[in-house]
């Protein structure tokens, strides 16, 4: 392979992707010694040692030498904790800690294609050098040439270096041709190639390593230099490096090789042997026609060169699995239409075929399954960023503040934890900002600890995830909530509000409590945009709060935005999806459960409390639906904060697996609806919001007007029903989930204009 063959562009970003993952790690295992310092675990040493230096190594391979230098010195702290030089302090960790945040933004800048002001993190580099080499840090952000050496000036060393490959290595798309070039930047090469090991043209796998090599490398490098050229192969050879004429050898890998490779350093004239033979075997036995044997004839290696059985896994780009989820999707829209067809069919041949399609239905069912599994990830990634920002808003207010985690390897679609990130920021910084008592002094006031606890935990629940932010502060001041909300009109003063109410209030556009505006609080966009983020990934967030004790945030996501289990309803001629994981139950009520408010909203009566009807004939403008509530049917849905609605449609058409087409990239936020979906029979049905049903019925009932003038359309701009376009309906049947903005019809626009 050639290197003329990489893309640069592919590896680099391949780099930045292991780069994230690892500091997730790092950060995880240095938010444990913040907690224990006095009990060290070595493995956690070594493993953030790992971290900085297969990033310092990546970092190399690309010339970012101003991550480099920085990796090189914190790389060089973490080896003299390992080394058991350095004793394990609180202040010790504090500063891990910050040089792991200026690594990310060091990584972070090298990405953009930039470099870090030296002076953002020269107070931090000069703390690590001088525990590294005792001594402050040049003003150059590369490795001085007395770091990179054993005593004060350079000294040319000769290293013999037996590489012996095992036979996957080639498999891992490692490539010894690599190894050479880095060694040839390194000093002055000289090497030998051993072709024992390679077998018959017949017997010969393509993808096997059967070479070995002795290198003899003159160079005034130092051992780590040498080591770190073989970092990323150590798993798949057997290593040794010894140092010419040194009694004591460094052992990568201690397995057994030939005895002239490991009793003694080979001669000159042994180690610089005419390569040309060797080379000319070689070609000529690697452009040989392969005949690839059965696995029972495949050469099985000896010694200790049997490769133990291991996973393997490979990285996939995101856009791939996006579209085998889409390609998926549409096999599901295409399996259940078949299905109805065949439910048309004459009887004998619609059993005939019945067990056949059940099969099929369960194989779809299952390929769907495993490529949503492709898909969903641990929200672990989301919740390693939110300790870096508890220091940090901890230390800017003042405040003494612990930040507890559970759950973290709860798993969620991919799509949603992209868009986790913001929400829960603003939650966090909330609950630090407005949720902690202002002082230490005044926790112990009030009977509390001086260290804050913020808990942040995520679970699975009713087929969704919830992830729960709670802080141990003063909770939620209502009065003065209300006073601010009526301060900006957002309500009337006479209104008359509950507890809960109140609580509401936070979410409102532009509402904040704070007296100044400051890098922190006080913009006026907080909360509101955590529930418009939230309610965009198809979720609902609610508050709870206790004076004096604290407050509780809970957000409930779908675990994926791709297909939703739901039940299909009849309003009229009108088809409506409702997600399963929303619904509690169905029922008839008779004339006596329903009741009439005075505010000419309508409640049905249900096991001793009161439930908000909600009339989708009313809100969507449907003729021929059913008026009379004890002639249908009440879905009773579950809302934000545990609260309950009925909605009522005129009948149940039965459970049904569909797919999600989002209705966003073409059209504005439909109030009461999320998306859009395709049924079986080829026809457009509207997934309902059962959050926004219920805020539209409530806004009605507020403004004390007939539901059907407050309804999603305008009667006299649309008098038609909602039916969605045929244009619509095909774009939601091809492969995108995007729907076309341009083409529409004068008509077709003014049957989905939304009035403000």
């Amino acid at each position: 392979m050639s290197t003329n063959d990489f893309d640069l562009d592919q590896f680099k970003a391949t780099y930045f992707e292991e780069c994230a993952e690892l500091l997730i790690d790092a950060e995880t295992r240095l938010a444990d010694l913040q907690h224990n310092p006095e009990s060290v675990d070595a493995e956690d040493l070594n493993a953030i040692f790992r971290v900085v230096h297969s990033v310092k190594g990546g970092a190399g391979a690309f010339s970012f030498d101003q991550l480099v230098g920085f990796a090189h010195i914190y790389e060089a702290l973490l080896d003299r904790m390992r080394q058991g030089e350095i004793q394990i302090t609180e202040d010790i960790v504090t500063l891990l800690l910050s040089a792991n945040d200026i690594l990310t933004n060091l990584i972070q800048a090298a990405q953009n294609g930039t470099t870090l002001p030296e002076e953002d993190f020269i107070e931090v580099k000069n703390k690590l050098n001088l525990l590294a080499f005792d001594q402050p840090a040049n003003t150059s952000s590369e490795p001085s040439e007395s770091e990179t050496v054993t005593s004060g000036e350079k000294r040319v060393q000769k290293y013999i270096i037996s590489f012996i490959p095992k036979p996957e290595l080639l498999q891992h798309a490692n490539e010894p041709l690599l190894l050479v070039r880095e060694m040839k930047e390194l000093g002055q090469l000289t090497t030998t190639v051993n072709t024992d090991r390679l077998p018959s043209i017949q017997k010969i796998i393509s993808d096997e390593a059967y070479f070995s090599w002795v290198f003899e490398l003159v160079s005034d490098c130092s051992l780590s230099d040498v080591e770190e050229v073989f970092e990323f192969v150590t798993e798949d050879c057997d290593l040794e490096i010894k140092i010419h004429n040194e009694t004591e050898a460094k052992t990568e890998k201690q397995e057994q090789a030939s005895p002239e490779l490991v009793s003694e350093s080979p001669s000159d004239s042994g180690t610089k042997k005419s390569l040309e033979a060797t080379k000319q075997q070689a070609v000529e036995a690697m452009q040989a026609p392969t005949i690839p044997t059965p696995p029972s004839g495949k050469p099985t290696p000896t010694g200790n060169n049997q490769a133990p059985q291991r996973v393997s896994s490979i990285r996939v780009e995101l856009d791939r699995v996006d579209r085998l989820v889409n390609m998926v999707g549409e096999l599901v829209i295409t399996q259940a239409m078949l299905r109805q067809q065949v439910d048309n069919l004459p009887s004998e041949l619609a059993a005939f075929m019945a067990k056949g399609f059940e099969d099929l239905g369960m194989h779809t069912r299952e390929i769907q399954e495993s490529v949503m599994a492709v898909r969903m990830q641990p929200v672990k990634s989301v919740f390693a960023r939110i300790p870096r920002l508890v220091r940090e808003l901890a230390t800017k207010l003042g405040k003494k503040v612990e930040l507890e985690t559970s759950g973290e390897h709860t798993e969620v679609d991919k799509t949603v934890i992209e868009q986790l990130s913001d929400p829960l920021t603003h939650m966090i910084r909330n609950s630090l900002d407005h949720g902690i008592e202002e002082t230490p002094a005044d926790r112990v006031k009030a009977g509390k600890p001086e260290l804050a606890t913020v808990t942040l935990s995520a679970e699975h629940r009713s087929g969704r995830i919830h992830i729960i932010v709670t802080d141990d502060g003063r909770g939620i001041n209502r009065e003065r909530v209300k006073a601010k909300a009526i301060e900006k009109g957002i309500i009337s003063p006479d209104e008359n509000l509950s507890d809960e109410a109140i609580d509401d209030l936070i979410f409102s556009p532009g509402f904040s409590t704070a007296e100044e505006v400051t890098d922190v609080s006080g913009r006026g966009v907080g909360m509101d945009v955590v529930r418009r983020n939230i309610s965009n990934l198809g979720g609902r967030i609610s508050v709870q709060s206790t004076p004096g004790k604290g407050t509780k945030f809970i957000m409930s996501l779908p675990l994926t935005l791709a297909v939703l289990d739901g039940m299909v309803v009849a309003v009229g001629k009108e088809k409506f999806i409702i997600s399963l994981t929303a619904i509690i139950e169905s029922l008839r009520p008779t004339k006596t459960e329903l009741h009439k408010l005075s505010n000419g909203a309508e409640v049905v009566a249900l096991r001793g409390e009161y439930i908000r009807l909600v009339k989708l004939h009313r809100l969507f403008n449907i003729p021929d639906a059913q008026r009379d509530p004890s002639q249908a049917l009440v879905v009773v849905v579950e809302i934000e904060g545990g609260k309950q609605v009925g909605i009522l449609v005129d009948e149940l058409l039965g459970q049904q697996q569909v797919v999600i087409k989002s209705l966003e990239e073409n059209y504005d936020p439909v109030a009461g609806i999320s998306a859009a979906t395709i049924l079986g029979n080829g026809m457009v049905a509207l997934i309902l919001d059962v959050d926004g049903l219920d805020a539209m019925a409530r806004q009605a009932s507020h403004k004390h007007e007939p539901p059907e003038q407050t309804g999603l359309l305008d009667t006299e701009k649309a008098p038609q029903k909602i039916d969605p376009p045929n244009q619509l309906k095909a774009s939601l049947t091809d492969n995108k989930s995007a729907l076309p903005a341009d083409d529409h019809s004068e008509d077709e626009t003014r049957k989905y204009e939304v009035m403000e």
